[in-house]
């Protein structure tokens, strides 16, 4: 029973995704990413995280609550962004790194 296709070529924005093949119920699809910009683009987004910390530590706390708050959310979802990058290509020796999902 075919649940999904795969499409050839997924862009995310971040990285480049390759579907190999097509994805039936219980069958494991293998896709390869495009790291070569993904450390250059990793260490942008940490630098733009210590940005915001640093915006974030000039303000006075009662004043400004709430925009503290939500640099400092900005600031984690960058890093954590990064680390995800990071993850996914930079631990890796390989240039392109498969990653296996299952379709159910």
């Amino acid at each position: 029973m075919k649940m999904k296709t795969a499409l050839p070529v997924v862009s995310t924005g971040l990285l480049s995704l390759m579907a190999v093949g097509q994805a039936n119920a219980g069958e494991v699809v293998e896709y390869a990413y495009d790291c070569s910009e993904t450390a250059l683009h990793a260490e942008k987004l940490n630098r733009q995280a210590e940005r915001y910390q640093e915006r974030a530590a000039k303000l006075k706390a009662g004043e400004h609550e709430k925009y503290i708050v939500a640099l400092k959310r900005r600031a984690n979802n960058m890093r954590a962004k990064a680390m995800h990058l990071q993850h996914v290509c930079g631990v890796h020796t390989s240039p392109t790194y498969e990653h296996r999902h299952v379709y159910y």
